[in-house]
């Protein structure tokens, strides 16, 4: 007797739960996840808590979702951590905000599938195919952007600034 096993993408399954999270399906997600398995969050002061359970994954990602919605979802993948793993950027990976803008600015989903269910997400920063600046990095740019354009420099910053949703200015 020949047995077949069901081969199951890990491709498919980080596309179904990134569709899930644009159309804030959580029963969806839900049932992606592995009960056992590990997930980072943030608290309140956007720290990275790492090994999370679904559950508190669960309260976190309805949390950040009724503030914003999912407008663009991209694919990547991992070169640091676990290298090769899919990556989900939401909202050109600003779905997640980091409290020190030197670091980093896009943040991504990294997606670890065992045997057909996601087994831990992790923040990754670390892309194959696109540059990760840091916020102040995209923040220079674009002041040049609109310097280029005549705009004064103090007016430039607040501009930026502004768009970033910074209130105290």
């Amino acid at each position: 007797m020949v047995h077949i096993a069901t081969i199951i993408d890990p491709r498919e399954i980080t596309r179904q739960f990134a569709k899930a999270i644009q159309n804030k399906d959580f029963t969806i997600i839900e049932n992606l996840l592995a009960n056992d398995g590990e997930f980072n969050t943030q608290d309140a002061d956007l720290n990275t808590i790492e090994s999370s359970s679904k559950s508190t994954f669960m309260d976190w990602l309805k949390f950040v979702l009724t503030k914003q919605s999912v407008t663009s979802i991209e694919y990547d993948q991992c070169i640091l951590c676990k290298m090769g793993n899919p990556v989900v950027l939401f909202n050109d990976g600003f779905l997640i905000r980091q409290e020190d803008s030197r670091e980093r600015a896009k943040t991504g989903f990294m997606i670890d599938v065992v045997d057909g269910i996601i087994k831990e997400i992790a923040f990754c920063y670390y892309f194959a195919d696109r540059e990760n600046k840091s916020q102040l990095e995209y923040d220079s740019i674009e002041i040049k952007k609109l310097e280029a354009t005549g705009v004064p420099l103090v007016e430039a910053i607040e501009i930026v600034l502004s768009a970033r949703g910074c209130k105290d200015l």
